[in-house]
């Protein structure tokens, strides 16, 4: 890469949570290194570097409609305003969020560079179609996996490029060999309607009732946490660590001789990734970015669906696996290897540079 080191605005998750967080603080390392200065917009703070900024946003929340439509409009608009204000200090903005409209329509009246992030499907169909718009928008489209764009049934690829988070391997790694852990099955994430949680708490009743009562210990926190709370209660082969820190997480991935991953959508799951690397095998659904990682057998396990069922008979399909321990090697080595630092920063300052003209 030659020439200077761009000024760059991310616009991030307005909703703080620990998900978010974790996200964050690894993007916030990648663009401390191609940035020459970097503005973030997001509720959660990014680590402190020289040469990082924060500028704290945080949307209000409502699932009812109309005021769901008006808090999210005003959201946007606070960015907008903020955007504008600040117009002298960045040339190129990332934006995390592919449902900020507004926010896209105004960078590209401002004449600046808009890369935008390709993550999970929203649930509202408002925040859809926004960012279906913005993909058309945006100078550039930014995936962590191929298979993100067929989960979106994007067809254009021409401005498409591939650019992947890390894992970090200091927090992040096995601490205990597979065949030397519990039979237990984790859950680590939101406890929200869209991650599944619902279904795999209902699977595992079903194998309870069937006398296959190994141990599930499920970490998070959400909508859905009461119950979770009472299906811990009810079943005393349920553990519930409620929201745990995400310094502590690995120690629950190193915990488990599974994790599942039964979501309805995902960008590319960051506790897919960092169980892989604790050599914890995953079994998953199919989407999102997903299928670009887990080859069923191979580097984890795909199951078809989310139903309770089908959770249900993949759980025990994967622990009775006679490769299981195979499988978890062959998921550390593609943790370690596809998603080192170096390997991100190198390929998201290809992307930023490319667009600019300045990649030789």
């Amino acid at each position: 890469m030659v020439g200077h080191k761009p000024n760059l605005v991310i616009i991030g998750n307005t909703h703080s949570n620990p998900s978010a967080e974790a996200f964050l603080i690894k993007f916030a390392n990648i663009s401390k290194e191609i940035g020459e200065k970097v503005c973030f917009i997001t509720a959660d703070p990014p680590p402190s570097f020289p040469n990082v900024r924060w500028i704290r946003i945080q949307a209000g929340s409502s699932e009812q409609q109309p005021a769901g439509f008006f808090t999210f409009a005003a959201c946007q608009l606070r960015i907008c305003w903020t955007l504008l204000s600040n117009r002298q200090s960045y040339d190129r903005s990332i934006v995390l969020a592919t449902p900020f409209l507004l926010p896209v329509v105004l960078l590209k009246i401002l004449g600046k560079r808009v890369f935008l992030h390709i993550d999970g499907k929203p649930d509202n169909s408002l925040a859809r179609l926004c960012s279906r718009i913005n993909f058309a928008l945006a100078n550039s489209l930014m995936t962590e996996a191929w298979a993100l764009l067929d989960f979106w049934r994007i067809r254009d690829r021409a401005k498409a490029s591939r650019c992947t988070l890390y894992v970090d391997p200091v927090l992040f790694n096995r601490k205990r060999l597979l065949h030397d852990r519990k039979r237990i099955v984790g859950f680590v994430g939101g406890l929200e309607r869209g991650k599944g949680v619902a279904e795999l708490m209902e699977a595992i009743r079903l194998l309870n009732q069937q006398g296959r009562t190994q141990a599930y210990i499920i970490a998070g926190s959400g909508r859905l946490e009461e119950d979770v709370r009472r299906l811990s209660l009810d079943c005393n082969n349920v553990e519930f660590r409620g929201q745990i820190p995400w310094t502590a997480v690995a120690d629950t991935l190193n915990e488990c001789q599974l994790v599942v991953v039964p979501s309805y959508t995902e960008g590319l799951p960051n506790i897919m990734l960092e169980a892989m690397a604790c050599g914890t095998p995953v079994l998953a659904t199919p989407v999102g970015g997903i299928p670009d990682v887990i080859v069923d057998g191979e580097t984890g396990f795909i199951m078809s669906n989310n139903s309770p069922k089908s959770i249900a008979s993949n759980i025990l399909r994967v622990l009775d696996h006679p490769s299981l321990g195979q499988v978890a090697e062959n998921a550390l080595k593609f943790a370690r290897t596809e998603f080192a630092y170096e390997i991100s920063v190198r390929r998201y300052s290809q992307v930023i540079c490319r667009q600019s003209g300045e990649l030789d």
